[in-house]
Formats: C-alpha cells, structure tokens, sequence
C-alpha cells in the first residue's frame, strides 16, 4: 500500500501594486499607462488606468519594480515599488 503525501504547504509569493494616477492639480488621468517591470522572475506588466484614475496591477511575482507611468501631454515619471508577499503595494502617481 502507498504511503500517503506529506502534508502539503502553500506559500504566496506574489503581491500587488495598486494607486490612482493624478495630475499635478490633483485631477485624476483615467487612460494613462502604467509598467512594472522587474520582479523576481524579471517580468514586465502594463495595465491602464480607469476613469477615476484608479489602477492595480494584479497578482505579480514578489520584488523590487520600476513603474513607469505615461498619459497623452503629459510628462513620463518613473519610480519604484516594493512587491511584498500577500500584500498590496499602494502607490499614487502624480504628472505634471
């Protein structure tokens, strides 16, 4: 007879990065583009934000990332992010 699986453990190893993309008199820029890349498995994931600004990147792998966020006349800012296991990363983006 077989022995039975050892008790399995189940280890989150992805986070979350979510915000709200402003304008620099605090508007918020529902269409802009964010990027993350890095991770620890060096990925790169674009989502686009809605109509209130709001954004959220979904389940990433853990680690360090740059995000780039880019909207039509404005101007392009890059920063970085933490992604931290079962956590969400809040991360609120102005452009100017």
């Amino acid at each position: 007879m077989a022995e039975p699986s050892p008790t399995k453990v189940f280890i989150s190893t992805a986070g979350q990065v979510s915000g709200h993309v402003l304008n620099s008199l605090g508007t918020p820029m529902g269409g802009a583009t964010i990027t993350l890349t890095g991770g620890k498995l060096r990925l790169s994931k674009t989502v686009i934000a809605d109509a209130a600004g709001a954004y959220n990147s979904g389940w990433i792998a853990i680690g360090a990332y740059t995000v780039s966020v880019a909207a039509p006349g404005y101007a392009g800012v890059s920063t970085a992010a933490a992604v931290n296991t079962g956590l969400v990363t809040p991360l609120d983006v102005t452009l100017k």
